[in-house]
């Protein structure tokens, strides 16, 4: 008879195939939800899950979603009855904070965002200017995770009274987040909002630059040809694109004129880095560049401007 062979067991098989205890745990935890059966026991039961090699592995994101919106959702029923829920909250954010830090293998997603806006709209204890710092982390890291706001906003957290704070909230936030255009159109489309007002420079056409002739050395099989192209001006060209962004953020920031102004002095600073650049290759070709790296001749120019 042959020998039996026998194949080693890979040490993280339970990741793969989960034994029975595990899926039966697993299968307690969700009885235990249900109905606010025992939320306490459930809590108890995911956090030695958590602990167990076995069974964290099995606690994905779908998992914690599901407890993240048991905690905030058991709080809101014990105040309902008059009663403090200060735990269930603390364990609502805590459980956020553990799936937001980098390399936790339950990452945030779409409906993990939405159950944190649901949270934030129903913690009125929140001062707003905390609830307005918490927003601006979650835009930031929707933006860091490539969740898009029209997966997480839906109409059911925009209704009522909390749904108009939230509104509020969001397009505060989205100032600072560089999403603002995205959560203007969003809100939009789902009749939240009412639309922005016509854009006064919709429709005009766009004006059209000189360009300048020139013969360029081009080769056409095998022989050299002189070819007469038409560019755009180096520094009308330029100009151009720094009026096509001022422009945009008109549309895009129509009523924050601070971060207009801010967004006007960074793009004059590229521009005239860029300007700075070109400037320095043209000197280059022409081999006129060589005595403007010189030390002495820098420090005189610096102590001039």
């Amino acid at each position: 008879m042959p020998p039996k062979v026998s194949y080693p067991r890979a040490g993280n098989q339970y990741m793969f195939f989960p034994d029975t205890p595990s899926l039966d745990k697993l299968a307690i935890m969700e009885a235990c939800l249900a109905g606010f059966l025992d939320v306490r026991r459930a809590h108890q039961l995911f956090n030695d899950a958590m602990e167990d090699p076995k069974l964290c592995y099995l606690l994905d994101t779908k998992v914690h979603n599901t407890f993240l919106r048991a905690y905030i959702d058991y709080a809101l029923h014990i105040e309902q009855q008059g009663d403090a829920a200060d735990f269930w909250r603390s364990q609502f954010w805590a459980l956020y904070k553990k799936m937001s830090t980098k390399g936790y293998h339950a990452r945030p997603n779409a409906n993990t965002y939405t159950i944190m806006l649901f949270g934030i709209m129903n913690s009125h204890d929140m001062p707003h200017d905390d609830r307005m710092t918490f927003t601006i982390k979650l835009l930031k890291s929707m933006e860091a995770n490539k969740v898009a706001l029209s997966d997480v906003v839906d109409q059911t957290l925009l209704t009522g009274e909390s749904g108009k704070d939230l509104l509020e909230i969001l397009s505060e936030s989205a100032k600072q987040t560089g999403s603002r255009t995205q959560v203007l159109k969003k809100l939009e489309s789902i009749g939240i909002v009412p639309a922005s007002e016509p854009d006064l420079l919709e429709g005009v056409p766009e004006v059209k630059t000189q360009t300048k002739r020139r013969v360029v050395k081009k080769e056409v099989d095998g022989e050299e040809v002189k070819v007469e192209v038409f560019e755009t001006p180096y520094n009308l060209g330029i100009l151009k694109d720094n009026l096509k962004l001022i422009t945009e953020s008109r549309s895009s920031l129509p009523d924050d004129i601070v971060q207009r102004q801010k967004m006007l002095e960074e793009t004059a600073y590229d521009s005239a880095l860029a300007r700075f650049k070109h400037e320095a290759d043209v000197f280059k070709d022409l081999e006129l560049g060589g005595n403007l790296t010189n030390r002495s001749l820098q420090a005189w120019m610096w102590d001039w401007h």
